[in-house]
């Protein structure tokens, strides 16, 4: 209930991003405590989903800035 609760109150963005947490989670266990296999073609795709997830926080971030420029630049002083 608490998460539902968080989630109606956060963008869309942030909820996405949180998403990534239970998976990371579920690797680090695999990996170092169940001890998996992790063979080259899934390491690349480890690599992969997190140079998306750079890119959007790359993107995010830019586009904050920009639409936090834009507003500066109408409401100057009077």
């Amino acid at each position: 209930m608490l998460f539902a609760a968080g989630a109606r109150r956060a963008p869309l963005t942030v909820m996405g991003l949180i998403q990534f947490v239970a998976p990371i989670i579920q690797f680090g266990i695999g990996v170092w405590v169940l001890h998996e296999p992790m063979t080259v073609e899934r390491w690349i795709g480890f690599g992969l989903v997190w140079l998306a997830l750079v890119v959007l926080s790359a993107d995010s971030l830019i586009a904050a800035r920009g639409r936090r420029l834009a507003v500066s630049d109408v409401a100057e002083p009077v």
